[in-house]
């Protein structure tokens, strides 16, 4: 996580400790959120601490494609367009065996 994300969070976090309301907070020029979203900041710290402020992992299944990846896939569709795009690029890249979902998202 950027460090500057947990700063903004521990910043929040120091100004509704001070007295800030969270609609306060919202409205200040170096906070860049809505007011939901200071409040739910808040309310994790309240329920989980400073490793509440922590970004969690977000569900689903790990990329497995890098961002190398991605473009030679894009790369290669753009030079064999008449070829099916997920034959080729499956063709291209066994070890990864990429889904149609995969292939279509690049």
């Amino acid at each position: 996580m950027p460090y500057s994300t947990l700063l903004q969070r521990a910043y929040i976090i120091g100004l509704h400790t001070s007295g800030e309301d969270p609609a306060t907070i919202a409205r200040r020029a170096e906070v860049t959120m809505s007011e939901r979203t200071v409040r739910r900041w808040i309310q994790r710290f309240r329920m989980e601490g400073f490793d509440g402020l922590q970004t969690r992992r977000k569900p689903g299944r790990m990329k497995v494609t890098t961002a190398q990846d991605d473009e030679r896939m894009v790369a290669l569709i753009l030079v064999t367009p008449l070829i099916p795009a997920v034959s080729t690029v499956r063709h291209h890249f066994p070890a990864l065996n990429p889904g149609k979902k995969t292939i279509y998202r690049r």
